[in-house]
């Protein structure tokens, strides 16, 4: 299931963005495809991008450059 999907009913108004879903999706870090350059590595969504600045291991950063946002 795709993050996304676990949300049933979600009820915006102008003053109030009740999750990152529909027409607000693309503020989720798990939104895709969202390419992000991070210290010269390519990732698939900004999820993968801030999980793999957690670390300074570089072979570590660049296994989250294959990840899918759900997967980080």
């Amino acid at each position: 299931m795709k993050w996304n999907q676990k949300f049933k009913e979600v009820v915006h108004n102008d003053n109030v963005i009740q999750g990152f879903v529909e027409e607000y999706s693309w503020a989720s870090n798990f939104y895709e495809p969202c390419k992000v350059v991070y210290e010269g590595l390519e990732y698939n969504s900004s999820e993968a991008a801030y999980q793999s600045a957690k670390t300074t291991d570089m072979k570590i950063r660049k296994l989250f450059t294959q990840y899918d946002a759900g997967e980080s």
